[in-house]
């Protein structure tokens, strides 16, 4: 297998991995898209396998505010590999790739994520941490909690400055 993983600016997405990935979500996200108003992503990390597209993350730029202060992010969403193409490592590739980018090309303080509590022990094994507290974020002109679990990765010596957290904006 020849695996090839590229980071996009979504400008420069191509109509046919966008029309995949519209695919994708509705398949493995179903209503829970519906649920909220999710910002466009900055970039799309997109990993092949031999030239078949098999996962996706999205990453957002954001400063959020965590217990008043505010933290440089990059918001990490829409992980995503299809069950065909799943237990073959390619979505950890896509999530190292998205940490390589948002540290050494964006130069973020960390990264971000919001996930169901049966995919924290995965994105712990990624060195991520679960973060207590509460989570708020914009949905049409009102803010709202979430209510699932979310984690940083420290990208710098930084410590998480810890809750409450307001993404200012929508989540991705």
């Amino acid at each position: 297998m020849n695996r090839q993983i590229e980071v996009v600016a979504e400008r420069d997405l191509r109509l046919e991995d966008r029309a995949v990935i519209a695919q994708w979500i509705r398949l493995l996200f179903g209503d829970a898209e519906d649920m909220y108003e999710w910002a466009t992503p900055d970039w799309r990390v997109l990993v092949r396998a031999d030239g078949q597209l098999v996962a996706h993350a999205a990453i957002n730029q954001r400063t959020v505010s965590a217990n008043g202060e505010p933290a440089r992010v990059g918001g990490i969403g829409g992980v995503m590999a299809p069950e065909e193409f799943q237990g073959k490592g390619h979505a950890k590739a896509a999530m190292l790739r998205a940490r390589d980018f948002l540290w050494e090309t964006l130069n973020l303080e960390f990264g971000f994520l919001f996930c169901s509590a049966r995919l924290v022990p995965y994105y712990q094994r990624l060195g991520w941490q679960r973060i207590d507290g509460p989570v708020s974020f914009a949905q049409g002109g009102s803010d709202v909690t979430w209510q699932q679990e979310a984690m940083v990765l420290p990208l710098t010596d930084r410590l998480w400055p810890g809750p409450p957290v307001d993404l200012n904006g929508p989540p991705w």
